[in-house]
């Protein structure tokens, strides 16, 4: 009796089923046919079928900040904040694509001794107030005051004083040997709102910008966004495009936000850039960063002291294969230490990977394998051996070093790497007890590698020493032409190719991402990567009717 009663069950489970499934089907067929007979309706037929992509041409760009403390544009020091000001304040000199100074509020100048003259142009903040000699003054003091957590302290650290009047001004310079027209690259700030220096520098909560470049700020919501209008009053050429910045959490994936539009160009440094971009339409402009990447020679090594030894390795080591394996395509080469093609100087011929002269070099200076090991050894019978030092907490540099010592080993040399923490690193080069070391710096505008290249240099480690480079890098940097100084430079560029105690392996790039909807040409640089914006606006798709099918009425003819 029970086994019927679970028979009869699941007969009555499977027959509502079939029931179920027999009405799913007919809902199905029913809404299948009765969208067949609305698509044969003209009206629905036209409403699905005219309907045309347009592109739609929108003048604003949008850009991206964290939330800051301040917007004193003198103290704010968060990095992007400082490429925005750029687009609110002009300043005396800015950089053309090689890093050339080129003149913004200067029209010209002359140096004399110490002191720089230079004539402004006519230009007004945005509030109609000419821009003049007071208003330099004001801004360096204001610095000043401000002191070293400033972002431009160095700079300004760098002039005396600041005297004139009008559209006069004279800059005199604590150090004849130290007055590039590069350091003159800070935000002018407007005198006539404060009444001092003193004031300035404690305008930190509540300021307004109030500048003199291309964009107003005409509005900020703090933790929302900023909005910038088109300078009526800028005195270059005007932008296309209002900008709003729009205020985004600092763990927030900003591809993603290039990706879906919402930032309309990001600058990213990530080496691993390349990978975080999904969309296929995402274009990424590699520009040269500010970040060289080398190998020292320690002088005092008895092997390393030989020119021509030093030589031998330079063209042992593959730097392009290193830039393209260690720093994942995102490095340039560089004909020397010193910026790619900066100043618009021409290339030195450097030394390109080649085995066969390396290994000849080695063997013109006496040194071969003497005793069948597999390393090559000195007439008296030292064999070669050398540790390249690194700091083990820098992957690409740590790949790099592996990669030389490879290259070192099949020219007969026992290489070997020496991974220490930073703080072993940095003690290992002070103290010299290292053979080769593969390091980096940072640069700016100025390009000012004394400290490097200068004997007792700070970071000259090397114990490298030359008396007539070292006049030459102070004449470099003692007020001069950017013609002037390009011509220093190529001298400079030769005397550190015949000494070699250092070998460029390349300057690392910087990635501008343009979203799918940008617009213009891209002419960023490291320390400006909003350079070009002027040019720049965004095209979106749009949906409208397509008017295209609309009847042509009869002409007066009847034809």
């Amino acid at each position: 009796m029970k086994i019927k009663l679970i028979d009869s069950i699941k007969n009555l489970r499977k027959d509502t089923i079939r029931k179920i499934v027999l009405l799913i089907a007919v809902i199905v067929f029913a809404c299948v046919w009765i969208f067949y007979e609305c698509s044969k309706s003209e009206d629905v037929n036209d409403a699905l079928t005219d309907v045309k992509i347009v592109d739609n041409e929108v003048k604003q760009v949008e850009l991206y900040m964290y939330t800051v403390e301040t917007l004193n544009p003198l103290i704010a020091t968060d990095e992007n904040m400082v490429y925005i000001n750029k687009l609110m304040y002009s300043s005396l000199f800015d950089f053309d694509e090689n890093l050339t100074p080129v003149g913004d509020l200067a029209e010209s100048y002359g140096f004399g001794g110490d002191t720089l003259t230079i004539k402004l142009k006519s230009a007004t903040f945005s509030d109609g107030v000419q821009v003049d000699a007071e208003d330099i003054e004001f801004t360096v003091n204001a610095i000043k005051r401000i002191g070293t957590t400033s972002p431009y302290y160095t700079k300004a650290s760098k002039i005396k004083s600041v005297s004139g009047s009008g559209t006069e001004v004279k800059i005199k310079f604590e150090d004849e040997n130290d007055m590039s027209l590069s350091y003159l690259s800070f935000p002018i700030v407007a005198s006539h709102k404060y009444d001092s220096a003193r004031d300035f520098a404690k305008a930190i909560k509540n300021y307004k910008p109030l500048g003199s470049g291309m964009y107003v700020c005409s509005s900020y919501e703090a933790g929302k966004e900023m909005l910038l209008d088109i300078n009526d009053s800028y005195y270059g050429t005007k932008p296309e495009s209002t900008v709003r910045i729009n205020v985004v959490k600092k763990d927030s994936s900003l591809s993603k936000l290039v990706e879906t539009s919402n930032i309309t160009v990001l600058y990213d440094k990530s080496l691993m850039r390349k990978t975080s971009v999904t969309k296929k339409d995402i274009q990424i402009h590699d520009i040269i960063g500010n970040q060289v990447e080398f190998v020292g020679f320690n002088s005092n090594n008895s092997f390393l002291s030989n020119a021509n030894v030093r030589k031998a390795i330079i063209y042992g080591i593959d730097s392009n294969d290193i830039l393209e394996e260690c720093y994942y395509g995102s490095a340039v080469s560089s004909d020397s230490i010193y910026y790619p093609e900066y100043l618009g100087t021409e290339k030195v011929k450097g030394y390109s990977f080649d085995v066969e002269k390396a290994a000849k070099l080695l063997k013109d200076e006496g040194l071969k394998d003497r005793n069948d090991d597999g390393i090559i050894d000195s007439e008296d019978g030292a064999s070669f051996s050398v540790k390249i030092l690194v700091d083990e907490t820098n992957r690409e540099r740590t790949d790099a070093a592996e990669r030389i010592a490879e290259s070192l080993s099949n020219l007969g040399i026992d290489a070997t790497v020496d991974k220490k923490s930073t703080e072993a690193y940095m003690a290992a080069l002070k103290s010299g007890n290292y053979d080769i070391y593969v390091g980096g710096m940072s640069t700016d505008e100025s390009m000012d590698f004394r400290s490097l290249l200068k004997t007792g240099g700070e970071n000259n480690y090397t114990g490298y020493s030359n008396t007539e480079l070292d006049n030459k890098l102070d004449e470099f940097m003692s007020g001069k032409t950017p013609e002037e100084t390009a011509t220093i430079l190529d001298e400079i560029k030769k005397i550190l190719k015949e000494d070699n105690y250092y070998y460029c392996i390349g300057y690392q790039t910087c990635g501008i991402l343009e979203s799918p909807v940008f617009q213009g040409e891209i002419k960023s640089t490291f320390s400006n990567p909003y350079r070009g914006i002027e040019t720049w606006y965004c095209v979106y798709e749009k949906r409208e009717a397509d008017d295209n099918d609309v009847e042509t009425p009869p002409s007066e003819n009847g034809n």
